[in-house]
């Protein structure tokens, strides 16, 4: 099957799915209905893998030895709650100059928050998984995904485009 190996690969595919967004949302020669429609999918994937994240890979690692690991998830944790506080903000704003600077914001912290966990954090978590564990963790994963993402486009599944290969190799 091509479904992920790895807890890693699996959150690594919602992290492109994510990047698919990033540069639409923080080019404001694009008209702002465009930027509005990308971000609604956008969001709505960050806080169904945010919160799949942190139940699954986050809660898992936090259990697991070494201090670097603690802290990073600690870190996961903190920058997933700036995020859904600036989404409640951005929900709440009508001025389309005042949308756009927080939409841009929230799309540069994704990036680096992005970047920061595939090279800081991902090595530490594969370092501690193993094949059962990562199996189990991964279909974990995908279903706390599928029940948490409202909107599904082609460009916003991530993870679970591969899910239903997963299903059929199981």
């Amino acid at each position: 099957s091509s479904g992920p190996r790895q807890l890693t690969d699996a959150l690594k595919l919602d992290h492109d799915a994510l990047r698919n967004y990033i540069s639409l949302l923080k080019d404001t020669e694009k008209p702002i209905s465009q930027r509005k429609s990308a971000y609604r999918s956008f969001a709505n994937l960050l806080k169904s893998h945010s919160t799949a994240e942190e139940q699954v890979a986050y809660q898992s690692a936090s259990t697991w030895s070494g201090r670097k690991l603690k802290i990073k998830v600690a870190e996961g944790y903190v920058e997933h709650q700036v995020c859904n506080d600036l989404m409640a903000r951005i929900a709440r704003v009508r001025d389309p100059l005042n949308w756009t600077a927080q939409v841009n914001v929230l799309a540069e912290l994704v990036e680096h928050h992005l970047k920061e966990e595939e090279k800081e954090m991902f090595p530490l978590i594969r370092s501690h998984s193993s094949k059962t564990s990562d199996e189990k963790l991964i279909a974990l994963y995908i279903a706390k995904r599928s029940q948490t993402q409202r909107i599904k486009s082609e460009k916003n599944m991530g993870v679970l485009a591969k899910s239903d290969q997963l299903k059929s190799a199981q």
